[in-house]
């Protein structure tokens, strides 16, 4: 486990994000890619890892069935995306019949809704 650092804001985003507690890697793509100027698949990738390794979100797979994700890498993530093109990510994946899907964790709920993360988001 990694030591606790404030979040950026693309780390951040995607914890307030993740409304229902939990999404597919294909809406939090989406989702953060239209908000967060900066975004890019990698750090998308690279940001959802630092959340897992932080324990402020968990991976599952669906595949018939929820069932945890153990040991998931950049690597996996960037393989499970690599013949797609952005469209394509931003929808669900009908031509595989499971998805990668992220769920915020009560530290990473208590996390996401501290004010030191208001400047990220001016009124």
């Amino acid at each position: 486990m990694q030591e606790h650092s404030t979040l950026n804001k693309l780390e951040h985003y995607i914890l307030s994000g993740t409304v229902d507690g939990i999404e597919p890697f294909y809406v939090i793509y989406r989702l953060t890619m239209d908000e967060i100027e900066e975004a890019t698949l990698d750090s998308i990738i690279a940001a959802l890892i630092k959340l897992i390794d932080m324990e402020f979100v968990n991976c599952f797979i669906d595949f018939h069935g929820r069932k945890p994700c153990e040991n998931l890498t950049e690597e996996h993530l960037k393989l499970h995306c690599a013949s797609r093109a952005d469209k394509e990510l931003r929808e669900y994946p009908f031509d595989i019949n499971w998805e990668y899907e992220f769920h915020v964790t009560k530290k990473g709920r208590a996390e996401e809704r501290k004010d030191i993360y208001n400047e990220y988001y001016p009124a």
